[in-house]
């Protein structure tokens, strides 16, 4: 797909933890898809299941939204142009946390909207939004 051809970049984040405790098990995934004008989709990167060791589940979404702004990021860098870019996920807190509709109250989760901002910002044509958990499994495959 040539880079003249693309319309938007689309990205799937989700993750969770095996309980919802600070010492269960994280994982996650994310899906970046390249859209081209006539709509064929093509997948650009796939992590899926990363072991993100310990963690609650709203760390592990915080985790995996960081990981998908700065493939995003890096991925602006190389192609040297502006492609616009929506990240889905389906955790209400990171959505409204990152688009500064919900104050952080914990200071552990702070720590990764402070990694996540700065990313957020210098990228120019980036939307988050909220999506259903039927979503994610359906584009992530989990």
């Amino acid at each position: 797909m040539k880079l003249s051809d693309l319309k938007v970049l689309e990205v799937y984040c989700d993750g969770g933890s095996l309980g919802n405790g600070s010492e269960n098990k994280a994982y996650g995934s994310y899906k970046v898809i390249a859209v081209d004008r006539q709509g064929k989709r093509t997948v650009v990167k796939h992590i899926n299941k990363v072991d993100l060791g310990a963690g609650t589940n709203n760390e592990a979404e915080w985790r995996m939204m960081v990981m998908a702004l700065e493939y995003l990021h890096a991925l602006q860098q190389k192609i040297k142009g502006l492609v616009p870019a929506v990240i889905y996920t389906d955790s209400a807190l990171v959505v409204n946390q990152l688009n500064g509709t919900y104050r952080i109250k914990k200071q552990h989760l702070k720590a990764y909207y402070d990694k996540a901002l700065p990313l957020y910002v210098d990228l120019a044509d980036v939307a988050v939004t909220h999506t259903s958990r039927e979503t994610s499994v359906e584009f992530l495959g989990h």
